[in-house]
């Protein structure tokens, strides 16, 4: 029997988008944002996030603590490492953002830069985080940069699963959109990007609206 080969389309634009966003959320822009502030303030608001029994637990691994719990000084110079951290623990952007009271806060993890003012409340978003970074110490028993990687991908993979069936949705949506534009192009009155008017043969304005799930609403006025 002769086997097919399968297509790794999704997975060349997994690594892609990976590869994209190595510098902004992973490890890469943690390091570059923690060069430019003195040692001194991170272990100062460490200190006042932090418990002493995880930060002593974080450093008998070989790791430092901004590493794991966030500070309000590391977001304000770079906001977009809000992300860095919620991939950590594990937390996905619907959870996190819309189910939460959390929601205030992803302009920050979506900015292309240093805003000139954030959010109120970053102190207590860190300090919150940091309550769930502990929990996730000291309930596991290795941390290392490799684990704190692997970690990000495993939240990052079905993040990027899910943006990839969006952008499907869409395009069958478009397409749906297109066929009955077609189909009722004879009776239509009016359209806009996601809703066809037609008058009917029965001389009634009948509404088709595509809705996001995608679902089509069709209504009749009578």
């Amino acid at each position: 029997m002769n086997y097919p080969p399968l297509d790794p389309e999704l997975q060349v634009s997994f690594f892609f988008r990976l590869k994209a966003i190595r510098d902004i959320y992973l490890s890469d822009a943690l390091r570059q944002a923690v060069a430019d502030i003195p040692t001194a303030v991170l272990n100062s608001e460490l200190e006042d996030l932090v418990s002493p029994e995880a930060l002593q637990r974080v450093a008998s691994y070989g790791v430092r603590g901004e590493v794991v719990f966030p500070t309000p000084t590391l977001l304000s110079r770079n906001p977009r490492l809000l992300g860095y951290y919620r991939l950590l623990y594990g937390i996905s952007q619907k959870e996190f953002y819309t189910k939460g009271p959390f929601g205030r806060f992803k302009r920050m993890e979506e900015s292309k830069g240093a805003p000139k003012t954030l959010p109120p409340g970053v102190g207590e978003l860190c300090a919150s985080l940091a309550k769930t970074a502990e929990q996730l110490v000291m309930q596991i028993d290795e941390l290392d940069a490799g684990v704190i990687h692997d970690l990000q991908l495993l939240t990052l993979g079905p993040q990027f699963r899910g943006s990839r069936n969006t952008e499907l949705g869409k395009a069958a949506t478009q397409k749906t959109f297109a066929l009955m534009k077609e189909l009722v192009s004879d009776y239509i009155v009016s359209v806009t990007d996601r809703v066809i008017v037609i008058r009917n043969d029965s001389d009634r304005e009948v509404r088709i609206e595509f809705s996001s799930d995608p679902d089509i609403i069709i209504v009749e006025s009578v």
